[in-house]
């Protein structure tokens, strides 16, 4: 998992949208937030890097979360953060939208247990 940090921290500041991005250390997961608009530009472009990724969607047709597989990153760092940065720019993530996933689910939560 380090390898990946230090990946995703050595892109930071060249992608500013690094930033929404959040690591899900206990499941070895990074998620990102992006428009369902995206989905099928995303699933062109990453079975074309022929990463091991496993898209779920969220809800309606809203939103996934992509496991790039962290071995790849300590395998090869410089193509991993050529393939991350390549992803990235074709993404639009909205962490907003997280945000508003993450009161909706504590209301529904609060409301359940009331």
């Amino acid at each position: 998992m380090s390898a990946a940090v230090t990946l995703l921290n050595s892109v930071r500041s060249e992608i500013r949208a690094l930033d929404q991005i959040y690591i899900d250390r206990p499941r070895n997961l990074i998620w990102i937030i992006l428009p369902f608009a995206a989905f099928e530009e995303m699933s062109i472009v990453l079975n074309r890097l022929q990463k091991r990724i496993n898209f779920y969607k969220i809800k309606e047709n809203l939103f996934c979360t992509l496991d790039y597989g962290f071995s790849v990153f300590e395998q090869d760092y410089e193509s991993s953060k050529n393939m991350l940065k390549q992803v990235l720019e074709v993404m639009q993530i909205q962490a907003k939208v997280l945000q508003k996933m993450s009161r909706n689910h504590a209301k529904s939560t609060t409301a359940s247990t009331t």
